[in-house]
């Protein structure tokens, strides 16, 4: 199938910019893509530790409590008793003190529900609820765990409320021997309220946490709470790994998981966000791109047809006009001619052509002018020595008559008639010599002609193939130029993503900074309480010391809430260096960071101005290899016009020539014709002197 200039414009230019139009949104979805996927994994694993340290040090904080409250004397006296069999009246009184002290225990700690003193056999000695005191705790693990001298921690379904709940159990010991079990009931909804309820990420991210079997302790929903997910494959992958990341399918969803083990406590932290979710911003730039690139197109492909279109229709009257003439049609329609006329005026190389082809018609014109004169002019002269030599053939029949009629007469006439018919012969050699010049100067303008138009033809050719040159030039180029617009283009994208990251750390960074001095604040009251809980123990020791034997106990609780606080005071002290350190390194950060996007923002800027540069080279590329091509196409339907008219041109020297020959024959008659009448006057002559 033959293809106009106008499509193939359209197909070439069009090809290659939706191709580059793709590979550019193609390419920067898969990027975006990466990028996202891998911040969002960065961010996931950053919220998972956090978490994961949150209830890490909770639960260590619960549990050194227990540990400090299983020193107090009321348990102990009231273990040594039971254990004794002391008498009733004692023991009440230690269960009574016994259980107050685990009272006030669970109101100072809102994470803790319950707590509860064990004696050796089971036997629950004191309760912060008095309903659970007689009951036996004989078969738990956390109590023959305890009575073996070891800490517990077991997550398991309460006997009472039938929530999921997890026990810490400490041994209370006297010279290394347990005497019984203090336990404490974590309230597992409190700490999920205030740690992994709080965390929000998007609209479907969630954390919760499982127990190492598989049963869900904290959830977002309430519903699944006292789930077993052991069955599920990906939750026997999280129990078995204790930490990493897992994708996998819930009701038909995709999800990634990131999950962290805290061991101490038994637990196993999840937090999960559907992928859909995430890849959602990547999704709608996709969307938006395919849109922009539509557009694009679109716009491209009306200026690319509105230009060809005047270039196809502007050569396609030229082309026409120039058929025409080739077709020995020198006359053409007004229609044609005010075409070449508009194309003429045009100030590009088609302007150019579109004159030339003018003023070549014009010289034809002239030429097949000036050879229809001469051949006028010869005919007639032909016709001229036509007519004297039938009035010689008459002169002769006339003498011979007038010779038989009388030699003086006859001598007398054909001296007339020779006289006549030297005169007409002179004056037709004269004309016919006159023609004969005029046909060789049209044989010799004629030749001069063909030679021109040769020499035309192959300065056209010389010009198709230099056009070619030149559009195969351009077209690499373009390409070259296209190539490093593209470069550019891809640079100037990783610089804006650089740009859009490194902005996102300082805001991370100042942000770090606001906490590292909110915690300065904290630490420096935590230490402040440290100081008065020091002078408080000070105070408390001296009063014990003043009430003797029964200010014993209190005297040893005074002694370590002392050296609880003097640990307080100086861990403080250790943790205000670190976050004076990390305050440091914070400030140091954001300067560097400051300074790198300054940095980014002058190479954006830079990339940005590389790119417009580009672009322009491109656009002023293909213009030039549109141009030329069209100047290669003119050239080449110009030169096949050329050779057209070259051999018109033969054609009218092969007749120029003919028409000399025929005057030269015409010239050689009249010259035989002139020496038959000086032979006429030599018989003439000698008939008088006869």
């Amino acid at each position: 199938m033959r293809l106009t200039l106008l499509t193939k414009l359209l197909l070439y230019i069009l090809t290659p910019a939706l191709l580059g139009l793709v590979t550019v949104a193609g390419f920067s979805f898969h990027t975006a893509e990466k990028a996202l996927v891998s911040k969002t994994a960065e961010d996931m694993t950053l919220i998972v530790e956090q978490q994961q340290r949150l209830l890490a040090n909770m639960g260590a904080e619960l549990g050194d409590s227990i540990e400090n409250s299983a020193h107090s004397a009321h348990f102990r006296d009231l273990l040594q008793e039971y254990a004794s069999g002391g008498s009733s009246s004692r023991l009440e009184a230690l269960k009574s003190s016994a259980s107050t002290e685990l009272s006030s225990f669970v109101s100072d700690y809102e994470l803790i529900r319950e707590a509860g003193l064990i004696s050796a056999d089971g036997t629950v000695l004191a309760h912060s609820s008095p309903d659970q005191n007689g009951t036996s705790r004989a078969e738990r693990n956390y109590f023959k765990a305890g009575m073996q001298n070891q800490k517990t921690v077991e997550n398991l379904t309460s006997s009472t409320t039938k929530e999921q709940t997890t026990i810490i159990a400490v041994p209370v010991s006297i010279d290394g021997k347990s005497l019984g079990v203090l336990f404490a009931d974590i309230d597992i909804p409190a700490l999920s309220s205030r740690s992994t309820d709080i965390v929000k990420l998007g609209s479907t991210g969630i954390c919760y946490v499982y127990s190492e079997k598989g049963t869900i302790l904290m959830h977002p929903n309430k519903s699944y709470l006292g789930d077993d997910d052991s069955k599920e494959e990906w939750v026997r992958h999280i129990l078995n790994q204790g930490n990493g990341r897992l994708e996998y399918e819930w009701d038909g969803r995709q999800k990634a998981a990131y999950f962290r083990s805290i061991p101490e406590m038994g637990w196993i932290l999840v937090l999960a966000q559907e992928r859909e979710e995430v890849l959602r911003p990547i999704t709608s730039m996709l969307y938006s791109n395919i849109i922009l690139v539509t557009v694009s197109i679109l716009i491209v492909g009306l200026i690319i047809f509105t230009f060809a279109r005047n270039i196809s229709s502007t050569l396609k009257g030229g082309a026409n006009f120039v058929t025409t003439i080739a077709e020995g049609n020198l006359t053409v329609s007004p229609e044609m001619q005010a075409e070449l006329d508009k194309a003429s005026r045009r100030g590009d190389e088609i302007g150019t052509l579109s004159r030339g082809i003018g003023h070549m018609v014009d010289n034809i014109r002239q030429l097949f002018a000036e050879a229809e004169q001469k051949t006028h002019e010869a005919e007639a002269a032909t016709e001229e020595a036509h007519k004297a030599l039938e009035d010689a053939q008459a002169a002769r029949r006339e003498a011979e008559n007038a010779r038989r009629e009388g030699m003086l007469t006859a001598a007398t006439q054909v001296e007339e008639a020779v006289s006549i018919i030297s005169s007409a012969s002179t004056e037709l050699s004269a004309q016919i010599e006159q023609a004969g010049r005029g046909a060789e100067e049209q044989a010799a303008r004629t030749e001069e002609t063909a030679s021109a138009m040769e020499e035309m033809n192959s300065t056209v050719l010389e010009v198709a193939r230099n056009a070619g040159d030149a559009a195969k030039m351009s077209s690499q180029a373009r390409e070259k130029a296209e190539e490093g617009e593209r470069v550019v283009q891809n640079a100037l994208e990783s610089i804006k993503e650089v740009q859009r990251l490194a902005l996102k750390l300082m805001a991370d960074m100042k942000v770090l900074d606001g906490h590292a001095q909110s915690i300065s604040q904290v630490m420096s009251v935590i230490s402040d309480i440290a100081d008065q809980t020091n002078l408080l123990a000070l105070n408390a020791a001296i009063e014990a010391a003043r009430a003797g034997e029964a200010g014993r106990g209190f005297a040893v609780v005074a002694d370590e809430v002392r050296k609880l606080a003097e640990k307080t005071m100086a861990s403080t002290s250790q943790v205000g260096d670190a976050i004076t350190a990390i305050q440091e390194s914070a400030n140091q950060s954001m300067r560097q960071v400051e300074t790198a996007v300054h940095s980014i923002d002058t190479a954006t800027e830079l990339a940005g101005h590389s790119g417009e540069a580009l672009e322009e080279i491109v656009k002023i590329t293909e213009s030039t290899e549109d141009q030329v091509r069209a100047i290669a196409a003119a050239s080449e339907q110009q030169s096949a016009s050329s050779e057209e008219i070259n051999r018109s041109v033969t054609q009218v020297t092969t007749i120029a020539g003919e028409t000399a020959r025929a005057m030269e024959e015409a010239t050689h008659a009249v010259s035989d014709l002139a020496r038959q009448a000086q032979i006429l006057n030599s018989l003439v002559e000698d008939m008088r002197r006869a």
